[in-house]
């Protein structure tokens, strides 16, 4: 069950010291409903901290994957390429309020790999980092239904570039995606959504073409 933005704020507050835990989710809030974002809202958030509950890991990785969950997308300017640096520089700033602000500093490094740069082979080698990049990726495996309202979501944050420049740039990604012989680095998310991933992103591929 996805959670809702309160549930994620209640989250956020277990991290977060008084008196910045207002401040601080009014800062997180604020940069999910910035103008032009339709998939990358605290509802992405929320849905990916609900698989997180899914995924076993000891307490301080489930820390680190929950803090670089809600924070991995506080910046997203379609198309640039510094919106996971920003965003965990922006994290930076504020884990000096953290109880223990030592997680910072390894969401940090989370954060970065949500990248999925080309150079990914499918799996970091730590089971934290590959927790929220499969999570990250995660929309890619829903069913068929959830998966085109995503690409409509996506298109509409994408709505001041050309059909055509459209079509070659989401082309480029899937074909990329398609392409790599691993997608989900843990191997429940992998039997859990790669098929249908797979499935999802060749239709897609062909309506475009």
């Amino acid at each position: 069950m996805r959670l809702t933005w309160e549930a994620v704020m209640r989250r956020w507050f277990t991290y977060v010291r008084e008196p910045h835990r207002e401040w601080t989710w009014r800062l997180i809030h604020q940069q999910y409903a910035g103008p032009g974002r339709f998939y990358h809202t605290i509802s992405h958030v929320a849905d990916c901290l609900s698989k997180l509950d899914a995924v076993e890991l000891d307490s301080d990785s489930r820390k680190v994957a929950e803090l670089a969950l809600i924070w991995h997308d506080a910046v997203y300017v379609p198309g640039s390429s510094e919106n996971e640096l920003v965003s965990a520089r922006m994290l930076d700033a504020v884990s000096a309020t953290f109880d223990e602000p030592w997680l910072g500093a390894h969401a940090h490094v989370a954060i970065l790999a949500t990248e999925h740069g080309v150079g990914y082979n499918g799996a970091y080698g730590n089971r934290t980092v590959d927790a929220v990049v499969d999570i990250d990726l995660s929309i890619l495996g829903e069913p068929e239904a959830t998966y085109r309202h995503y690409v409509e979501d996506i298109r509409r944050e994408y709505a001041h570039v050309s059909d055509e420049a459209w079509r070659v740039g989401r082309s480029g990604f899937l074909k990329g995606m398609i392409a790599r012989p691993v997608l989900y680095s843990l191997p429940e998310m992998r039997e859990r959504f790669d098929a249908r991933a797979r499935d999802n992103m060749a239709a897609e591929l062909a309506r475009l073409a």
